[in-house]
């Protein structure tokens, strides 16, 4: 291994004389991604982009493993080093300068300086036409949450500093083609590339490039110590097991007894009965809109038709949207009795997703047994700017909710990627630690 590639760190930490060299935080977050792919993606995702890929299913998961293991390659770059000083001296020993101002930046984040990296490595080495690199660059440029804009990028394209001179190329040169062998994309890439990846598919790998990440950067698990006996797999993640829907009752009354005892002395709704018939209809996934009256059972229809959909297509989540946090206090109960009431076993995961989730009394008798770590992205200095809280039911019920709550944040949109629901919007990486890991990875 060359000593520029060794050189440049992945990760550090704050106030203690450790570090990670960024190899092999790119090397977790691979085995990471497909660790994902195998066990925790939903059939439909994974459905999704395979059908975008030439080779299909195959495709996918190379696909989500290499975009993980280069996501910070933005992080080979003086603009990004430059910000430990006291890994300054092994860098120039490396022959890497750092000749970017400490007060410069914040203006070059590694996620923009990786995404313009990548698009210059494969249309230099591949021939890519600034459509296909596109494509392919754009879950590494948004594995924080957003895509750098066009002025943003013109305003990186004129400093080259940042990106530094050609013993920082090489380096970063060094990790690409590490990465790009190591999955075997090198042998994709040349078709990856013939086909453009459609938006939607950038939005889903971005999206699990940002969980992949989140996990791999988990100290818990993978510690800056010896790794020589580590095995990366999927007990060592400790994830949710997936919800996979058992098949529904297809009569609705049957179903809504079932997940709504209370509704067992009544008729179905003609609502409700539309929605239920309308989901069991469908030959691909639909938008389905109830419009009725106050007390026809929307609510009870919208869950209903929403597990059906999920037995149906390969869903693992439930989204319940609604547009105040009082609103969504309300239905936080009905929404746990539903889960409740869900067949089969294991611990499912549910978020109450607003700032004051706190202080919802049935939500926070969720979360007493607690783990708590820093949350913060990689561009800032650490600062202790959110909470993460987790318990496990005790005992031994039939089913385990699985929760997560923010405190002293400053958003009203922080969430924690452990849920089944991915998505590009989470503002800050989520550096989980859990009481009931299988051991950490160091």
């Amino acid at each position: 291994m060359e000593h520029s590639r060794a050189s440049n760190m992945g990760k550090t930490n704050p106030g203690q004389d450790s570090w990670l060299p960024l190899w092999r935080h790119l090397e977790d977050a691979t085995h990471v991604a497909e660790l994902l792919w195998d066990n925790w993606l939903p059939t439909a995702i994974k459905n999704t982009i395979a059908a975008a890929l030439p080779g299909g299913s195959a495709d996918g998961k190379i696909l989500l493993s290499w975009l993980a293991g280069i996501h910070d390659i933005g992080k080979a770059t003086p603009a990004f080093a430059i910000k430990a000083a006291d890994m300054t001296g092994r860098l120039h020993a490396a022959g890497l300068d750092l000749n970017v101002p400490l007060s410069e930046t914040r203006t070059a984040p590694h996620g923009a300086l990786g995404y313009l990296i990548l698009r210059n490595w494969l249309e230099e080495k591949f021939a890519a036409t600034p459509r296909a690199s596109a494509a392919l660059a754009v879950p590494v440029g948004a594995h924080h949450g957003t895509l750098p804009n066009s002025g943003e990028l013109e305003a990186l394209r004129q400093r080259p500093d940042y990106l530094g001179g050609p013993a920082w190329e090489q380096a970063r040169k060094e990790i690409l083609n590490h990465i790009t062998a190591l999955t075997g994309a090198d042998k994709r890439l040349n078709d990856w590339l013939s086909r453009p990846l459609p938006a939607t598919v950038q939005a889903l790998a971005a999206s699990t490039v940002v969980v992949a990440d989140w996990l791999a950067s988990d100290e818990g698990r993978f510690g800056y110590g010896d790794r020589s006996n580590c095995e990366i797999n999927w007990e060592l993640l400790a994830l949710p097991t997936p919800w996979k829907p058992i098949k529904p009752p297809p009569n609705p009354r049957d179903l809504l007894t079932q997940r709504f005892p209370a509704l067992a002395e009544y008729e179905p709704t003609p609502t409700q009965t539309a929605a239920i018939h309308a989901a069991w209809a469908a030959k691909r996934p639909p938008l389905i809109i109830l419009e009725a009256e106050m007390g026809s059972g929307k609510t009870e229809a919208g869950l209903a038709a929403a597990e059906i959909l999920a037995y149906r297509f390969g869903m693992q989540g439930v989204f319940m949207a609604l547009p105040t946090m009082a609103t969504s206090d309300a239905m936080f109960g009905r929404v746990r009795a539903w889960i409740d009431s869900l067949p089969g076993n294991g611990a499912l995961s549910m978020f109450l997703a607003h700032a004051k989730a706190g202080l919802n009394d049935e939500y926070q008798g969720l979360a007493d047994d607690r783990w708590i770590t820093e949350v913060h992205d990689d561009d800032d200095p650490p600062q202790p700017c959110a909470r993460c809280s987790q318990r496990l039911d005790q005992g031994t019920p039939k089913r385990r909710t699985r929760t997560f709550r923010s405190r002293n944040y400053r958003s009203d949109t922080f969430r924690c990627p452990a849920k089944q629901t991915l998505s590009t919007k989470t503002p800050r990486t989520c550096r989980e630690s859990s009481s009931n890991r299988r051991g950490p990875c160091c």
